[in-house]
């Protein structure tokens, strides 16, 4: 008996291991994109480093004529097609894209 829940315990801590591996490997980009996060100034602005594909390409093929087809098209896109369904509100946002003099591209 105590073999057998010996065995058991170790199966589910390899199911465990192999998943959140499996994670890791699928989000590694994601997570190093999370963990670049930092704070610029007290007001508060924080700054990200994205180190991920967009997938800009596959949105310019297949085109969004929607906010929520643009959501669903980027949630896609970072979930790895894992399901889930956002409802967007009906709000207005603002961005901005800036190049600096040494290259390096700004978006906010």
């Amino acid at each position: 008996m105590k073999k057998t829940i010996k065995y058991v315990v170790l199966g589910i801590i390899a199911i465990l291991v192999v998943v959140v591996m499996g994670l890791f490997f699928l989000f590694h980009d994601e997570l190093s994109t999370l963990n670049s996060v930092k704070e610029v100034n007290g007001y508060p602005m924080y700054e990200m480093t994205y180190k991920n594909d967009y997938g800009l390409d596959k949105l310019l093929k297949k085109g969004a004529s929607n906010d929520q087809e643009l959501v669903q098209f980027a949630s896609k896109q970072l979930l790895k097609g894992l399901p889930l369904k956002i409802d967007i509100p009906k709000v207005a946002c603002t961005t901005f894209s800036a190049t600096t003099p040494n290259g390096q591209h700004l978006f906010g």
